[in-house]
Formats: C-alpha cells, sequence, structure tokens
C-alpha cells in the first residue's frame, strides 16, 4: 500500500489529478470516518480497523462514500485533511 500512497500523492501534488482519493493515507481515513459518520459498530463486526476509539473505513468504504466528490476527490481529499487538523 505503500507505492501507491506515493503514486496518490504524486499524482495529487505534482501533476495536480483532480480526481485522486488516497485510500492508504491515514489523515484521509480519520477525516471521512468523522465527516461521513462511520461508527466503531462496523469495527466490531470486522469490517474496519479501530485505532484509539475512531473507526477507520475500508478502501472499499472510502471508494463508495466518495462517490459523491467525483470527478474532485483530490479537492474532497484536501478536506477530509482539513477536518483532522482542526481540532
Amino acid at each position: 500500500m505503500n507505492e501507491q500512497w506515493t503514486v496518490d500523492m504524486f499524482l495529487m501534488f505534482d501533476l495536480k489529478r483532480p480526481n485522486i482519493l488516497p485510500v492508504g493515507d491515514l489523515g484521509v481515513r480519520k477525516g471521512m470516518s468523522r465527516h461521513f459518520g462511520f461508527t466503531g459498530k462496523k469495527a466490531a463486526k470486522g469490517k474496519g480497523k479501530g485505532v484509539s476509539g475512531v473507526y477507520l473505513p475500508s478502501p472499499e468504504e472510502m471508494r463508495e462514500a466518495g462517490k459523491v466528490w467525483e470527478p474532485y476527490r483530490s479537492i474532497g481529499s484536501y478536506f477530509m485533511w482539513s477536518i483532522i487538523d482542526d481540532k
């Protein structure tokens, strides 16, 4: 997953691609969890990982939820980073 994260960051920041959703990025996962209201109940069923009380959605759940941002998923990702920085 590390290589894909590197590719996603290159596409977003260097090539300015507007429709990249970095599903391997911890910040985007945490932001999507907060923004879309993913709950820990799903983690209890084994669908995702819970980290310090925060449910982290799976890549499939992120892709499904991120469909509302197409074709600008990169911008949605920027907002997810800002959500977790705004504590």
